[in-house]
This record gives structure tokens, C-alpha cells and sequence, in this order.
């Protein structure tokens, strides 16, 4: 069985995971690159050439259609597709974020903390030791999470800032976007940050909030560590194919489903993951589909404001539903090739 990070078999020199994997992924081990060998020998028999040069262009041809050929197990893209979607998530033709007239995404989690986190600093507020939001103001901004949101058994402590986790992630993604940052002990607004502010009105403002949400989640998706404080590094490529998870969600989310309809769905499209799980207490199946709805549907989704997410409390994952919400519809919307879009 070929691992990801090994070299593809098909003497391309890239890496696996980087070449004939998305492809195999709907094949059983090992049977994938002579079944394409056979497919391009029968494409190629009855065919007369005059040169070598014309036996290459027949056989690029001939794989670029397969290629563009729709998978079953991908739902109906492509492998170019599906490649696209794990190289770019929201590049221009497969998910294309354009961030205009959107209502709603002030109420969001993420962006209610956000605000709030930038407001508070102000003209500059004292970092703790450890260089993190004061207590003061991560009491504060628990207030403010009550007045939207129900406040789980997790935020009956909070005494520091990494107490409130969706707070800490929220002033993560700022650091990360370069907006906020400390300065001599003191966390400030950053010069880019202000001229972001200042060009869109204000931290209030409607269209400073959409540009916010849209590096935000790009940022969530692309630079933060999903693995961060919660499973490990082996389930990383739940987070690099999340443009694929959306697709499925832009195709079936009108009506609320199991998660783990959906995380069934992303194994049968990528079943070689699970060799790579190494787990004690649960199979490679139940460990893949309990990160999947943790940091895609929770962490993500819900955070975001994309999903309404139900039920699954610990150790009952099987009863968690997952819905798209109004936002998600008005940001990905499908186009006549099925692939998904944006509308922000």
C-alpha cells in the first residue's frame, strides 16, 4: 500500500498525496496505475503515429479527459477538480469567495469575538505574562458571548484567556492576519490593521465585517492548526480537504443529515486515511469520523456560523445532525457545472 508522503509509483518524482492519490483514492491499493497503463495501451493500440512526438500528444490528451472524467466517489468532481480543491479551497472556479452584500455575519461567533477582542484594545491594552488577553477583558468578552449564545459547562471557569478557547482562537487569527499584535507589553492595533479599519469605515461597519469574516476564515482554514489542543497531526488532511467538505455540504446540507453521513461520504472518497490512523480505542473508522465532526462541524461550522449543528455531546457522536445555515446559503451557492460558489 502506497503512504502519502511516499513517492508516487508512477514515476512523476512528486509525492503521493501530490499526484495519482486523488485518483486512487476511489480504486483498491496497488491496482490504480496499471489499470491507467491498460486504459492508455487500449486508447493507443488501433491509433497510427508518425512520430513519438504524436504518441505524447494522443496519451496527454487521453489523460487529461480522464482526468476531467466525474468520480462517483467524489460526488461528481473530477480528479482536477478535487485537486483544485485541496491545493486552493476558495481560488476562482471551484470555490470563489467575493465578499459583498451578506447579511448576518456580525452574529457569527468568530466575529462577535473578533469585534470585540479590537475594541477592547483600542489604542493598546496590557498583555498578560504569557502574552495573552487581560482577564479583565476575557470576562468581558464572556459577557458578551452570553447575551448571543448559551454558555457551555466548559466556560464555568474561565480565568484566562486560553479558558475562553473560542476567544483565544478568535485573537490567534488576528495575530495571524497580522491586525493585532503586542508591542511593548502591550497588545496594539497594527498599522495594517488600522488602514483595513480605516478604508472600510469602522470595526461597526458592514463592509469591514465581511472583509474581516473573509480573512478570518481563509486564515482558519488555511493557516491555523486544526490539531491545535484538540486530536493530532495524523488527522491533518480533514483540514486540507476542507474545500471538498463544503462541497458536500453546498450539494446536501438543505436538510439536516447525520454527521456521520457526512464523514462516511469523505472516507469512501478518501479511504487510504484510515492506514494512517493510529488510534488504541476505537476503530480507524469511528477515530477519522469523531475528528471529522469535531473540527469540521464544531470548531468550524458552527463557529463561523455556517452550520447549526445538534445533538453529539461526548462519547454520543452518532446522534449529532448538522444543517446549513442562512449564511452558508448565502455565501456558496451552486452554478451550472455543480461546482461550489461563493456570493460574499
Amino acid at each position: 500500500m502506497n503512504k502519502r508522503n511516499e513517492p508516487c509509483p508512477c514515476g512523476s518524482g512528486k509525492k503521493y498525496k501530490k499526484c495519482c492519490y486523488l485518483s486512487d483514492s476511489a480504486k483498491p491499493a496497488g491496482a490504480m496505475a496499471s489499470q491507467v497503463n491498460d486504459e492508455l495501451s487500449e486508447f493507443l493500440e488501433d491509433r497510427d503515429f508518425d512520430d513519438l512526438k504524436q504518441v505524447q500528444s494522443a496519451a496527454d490528451a487521453f489523460m487529461l479527459h480522464r482526468n476531467n472524467k466525474p468520480i462517483d466517489d467524489f460526488h461528481g468532481l473530477s480528479a482536477t477538480q478535487m485537486q483544485c480543491l485541496l491545493d486552493e479551497p476558495f481560488a476562482t472556479g471551484v470555490l470563489n469567495l467575493r465578499f459583498s452584500e451578506v447579511d448576518n455575519i456580525a452574529s457569527c461567533k468568530v466575529m462577535i469575538l473578533a469585534r470585540y477582542i479590537l475594541n477592547g484594545i483600542g489604542d493598546g491594552i496590557k498583555a498578560t505574562a504569557k502574552g495573552n488577553l487581560p482577564k479583565s477583558l476575557v470576562l468581558e468578552a464572556l459577557t458578551e458571548h452570553d447575551k448571543y449564545f448559551e454558555r457551555p459547562w466548559s466556560l464555568n471557569r474561565v480565568n484566562k484567556e486560553e479558558d475562553f478557547f473560542d476567544l483565544h482562537v478568535a485573537r490567534l487569527l488576528l495575530t495571524l492576519l497580522k491586525i493585532i499584535r503586542i508591542f511593548k507589553g502591550k497588545w496594539i492595533i497594527t498599522a495594517h490593521g488600522k488602514t483595513l479599519i480605516k478604508a472600510n469605515g469602522s470595526i461597526e461597519n458592514r463592509e469591514f465585517t465581511n472583509l474581516l469574516y473573509q480573512l478570518m476564515l481563509e486564515c482558519f482554514c488555511k493557516q491555523y492548526n486544526w490539531a491545535y489542543r484538540s486530536y493530532d497531526e495524523q488527522y491533518s488532511f480533514i483540514q486540507q480537504s476542507v474545500g471538498f467538505s463544503l462541497y458536500l455540504l453546498q450539494k446536501y446540507g438543505n436538510v439536516e443529515r447525520l454527521g456521520t453521513w457526512y464523514a462516511n461520504e469523505f472516507i469512501n472518497a478518501f479511504p487510504d486515511l484510515l492506514l494512517e490512523i493510529n488510534e488504541s480505542y476505537f476503530t480507524p473508522e469511528q477515530a477519522l469520523t469523531n475528528c471529522y465532526s469535531h473540527w469540521l462541524f464544531k470548531n468550524f461550522g458552527e463557529y463561523f456560523g455556517l452550520l447549526s449543528v445538534k445533538g453529539g455531546g461526548i462519547g454520543n457522536r452518532d446522534t449529532l445532525t448538522v444543517k446549513a445555515t442562512p449564511l452558508f446559503w448565502q455565501i456558496f451557492t451552486p452554478n451550472m457545472d455543480g461546482v461550489v460558489r461563493s456570493q460574499l
